[in-house]
């Protein structure tokens, strides 16, 4: 008789930046015969379009961190998470632990046990390498979406332009530049990632620190210039811990007054 799939628990409920980087570690625990669930945010539902497969799941949590879709082992899963939520001092939770029939994963508070800081903790949990992480990022795409937005911003083919997003978790930062730019918005109908083609076309990118960086790490081409502002009006910079993790050549900028475009 054919073994039984283990299931992988992820916990990480949020960031949409969070769950594109960590799906080289989703991609290979698949590889290894699992079947992955990683409960998310409902604000996060877009990643289901995306990233769900027949090996993974994202049931949907509410704000006020009721499961709204039920899953194998999610009493385990609920019981898991409240304890690495609240007992930081356990280092049961700073490597994958193993259950009967399922491994859980607590990469959201991994940052909070581990070095590396917020992004790269997570590979460290799982013992991963984290540098190739763009390749295994899913690429389900919605191009007829794509396109309607692309035709509703009055974009041509050989349109030049800059792309500006001054929008992250912790509000607006303004930024003006000059020339043509397209600013990002909430449009009615279409989510982040139907702005894949607006972003893959774009002829520089100035962004502040969100999950935009990581979707454009997988999309922007390696010879447009892009600058990424930190998120804190302080200008304490917000992006300092998961550099290493990026490879196109992002200008890194505190303030929106130090920008300097080329």
């Amino acid at each position: 008789m054919a073994n039984m799939k283990k299931t992988c628990l992820i916990h990480q409920q949020q960031g949409i930046g969070d769950l594109i980087f960590i799906q080289k570690i989703i991609k290979k625990y698949v590889e290894n015969d699992f079947n992955v669930i990683c409960p998310i945010l409902i604000q996060h539902r877009v990643i289901r379009e995306h990233f769900s497969s027949d090996q993974v799941q994202y049931p949907l949590i509410s704000e006020q961190s009721t499961l709204l879709d039920n899953f194998e082992f999610a009493r385990e899963h609920i019981y898991l998470v409240s304890q690495c939520e609240s007992q930081f001092g356990d280092s049961l939770f700073t490597k994958p632990l193993d259950g009967d029939d399922f491994v859980f994963l607590a990469l959201g508070p991994a940052y909070k046990r581990l070095p590396d800081g917020l992004m790269l903790s997570k590979y460290r949990l799982v013992g991963m390498d984290f540098s190739d992480w763009q390749e295994y990022v899913p690429t389900n795409r919605n191009y007829a979406a794509e396109l309607a937005l692309w035709n509703h911003l009055g974009l041509k083919r050989n349109s030049q332009y800059t792309l500006v997003n001054e929008f992250s978790s912790n509000g607006r930062i303004e930024i003006k530049v000059p020339g043509d730019a397209v600013y990002m918005r909430k449009i009615e109908n279409f989510t982040l990632f139907d702005w894949i083609t607006v972003l893959e076309r774009c002829s520089r990118l100035i962004t502040v620190d969100t999950a935009l960086v990581w979707l454009a790490e997988v999309f922007v081409k390696k010879n447009v210039p892009v600058y990424v502002l930190s998120k804190w009006p302080t200008g304490e910079p917000s992006f300092g811990d998961f550099k290493p993790a990026l490879r196109l050549p992002w200008k890194f900028t505190a303030q929106v007054s130090d920008l300097k475009l080329d």
